[in-house]
């Protein structure tokens, strides 16, 4: 697969040992933020899921840093542990910074659209795009407090 321009492919070191799915199963993009330095890379990020939270990999299918450049860091097939009892149907997004009282930057949003487009061409369909809050069952704030401000822009 060629990917489109400004998506780098980090799959082959950031994948980890997921169980995988068909990709007819997934219905639901969920947007997150990391809660963390927007500066945070994928590096950053995978080796906190691994070495603190004991997962496979990072958590996220795809990652957009703050210039708005997009990161596939793990395959759409695998089932990765973003969003609980959700993970089976879902693709987890995450913007790199703590989005509770400010919006992502104008370059977040516009990679944030690409990454959707881009799992959207994947799967040669629509879904809708959630914030990690409006699942079923997540206690969480998660996309950050200013999801309602910046959601329509995606």
């Amino acid at each position: 697969m060629t990917l489109p321009s400004g998506i780098m492919d980090l799959r082959a070191t950031l994948n980890g040992a997921y169980k995988t799915r068909p990709l007819s199963a997934i219905t639901t993009c969920v947007i997150h933020h990391t809660a963390a330095d927007i500066d945070s890379t994928p590096e950053q990020i995978a080796d906190y899921h691994v070495n603190s939270r004991g997962y496979p990999g990072i958590a996220y299918h795809l990652l957009v840093n703050r210039e708005g450049r997009v990161y596939y860091c793990g395959d759409l097939r695998t089932i990765r542990y973003h969003a609980g009892e959700h993970n089976p149907t879902t693709v987890g997004i995450v913007l790199t910074g703590d989005f509770t009282k400010y919006y992502p930057l104008p370059s977040q949003l516009a990679g944030a659209r690409k990454a959707i487009a881009f799992v959207q061409q994947q799967l040669g369909r629509t879904v809708p795009v959630v914030g990690h809050r409006d699942l079923l069952g997540m206690a969480t704030e998660c996309p950050g407090n200013s999801w309602d401000g910046y959601k329509e822009l995606l």
